[in-house]
């Protein structure tokens, strides 16, 4: 969501991508992105203006980002995964998703999340993350 509209981090967040060799995620974020941003215009945060030019930015953005297939063996790591870390399903699935990649990049990998409890996850499985603190 901070990348296709103006929230506190946006600039961080652009800084970030922008300088990243490679972009991944799972491709449920796609759905959640839209979800934040319908859930947003229904909350009068911005017009509908607003909303379709960030519809666009976003679909302009996912044509560059690796997406991880989702499979049984990720939706059963990321079920293991939210068990131990009382973590949300979809929230789970991200960690899941950059836990698989991790295991094939020659990099090491940066998980991005403003998000305490999702963090504390990714954290205790081992994921470096950005921002670094909060």
């Amino acid at each position: 969501m901070k990348l296709v509209i103006d929230e506190p981090q946006t600039a961080d967040a652009r800084a970030l991508t922008d300088a990243a060799d490679v972009l991944i995620t799972s491709p449920i974020a796609y759905a959640e992105v839209r979800a934040a941003l319908g859930r947003s215009r229904a909350e009068r945060r911005f017009g509908q203006a607003d909303l379709h030019r960030a519809a666009r930015e976003l679909d302009q953005r996912w044509t560059l980002i690796a997406k991880v297939d989702l499979s049984d063996t990720l939706a059963q790591s990321a079920g293991e995964i939210a068990e131990r870390h009382v973590l949300q399903a979809l929230d789970a699935l991200h960690i899941a998703s950059a836990l698989a990649f991790a295991e094939r990049a020659v990099d090491a990998i940066t998980f991005v999340s403003w998000d305490r409890r999702q963090r504390a996850g990714a954290a205790a499985e081992g994921l470096a993350l950005f921002p670094e603190t909060m």
